[in-house]
């Protein structure tokens, strides 16, 4: 089975990008639908297409949802953010009765 990426939806997320995904599990787990980015039906192209649409029209959204992707990624998803969340995992790991 190959592994999914999400480096491009972070990528578009810490660029100011709302990202449409598909339902999958890892890309739709980033995005919180609506807020952020859109997350489209898997096999659903009249979905994936209403999504496309709606972010070309409705710029306010559009803006929106890249303005709350971004400060997702910086409050997450920075390398300083990741080496937090993996060291006190560690500790717990560590330090477990």
């Amino acid at each position: 089975m190959k592994k999914l990426r999400s480096e491009g939806v972070l990528e578009a997320m810490a660029s100011g990008k709302p990202a449409i995904v598909s339902s999958l599990p890892g890309p739709s787990q980033l995005i919180e639908d609506g807020t952020d980015g859109l997350i489209a039906r898997v096999g659903d192209v009249e979905n994936l297409k209403n999504k496309i649409e709606h972010l070309a029209r409705e710029r306010t959204a559009r803006e929106m949802m890249g303005l709350a992707a971004r400060k997702k990624v910086i409050g997450k998803y920075t390398w300083e953010k990741i080496g937090e969340h993996l060291e006190r995992t560690l500790k717990n790991i560590i330090f477990l009765p």
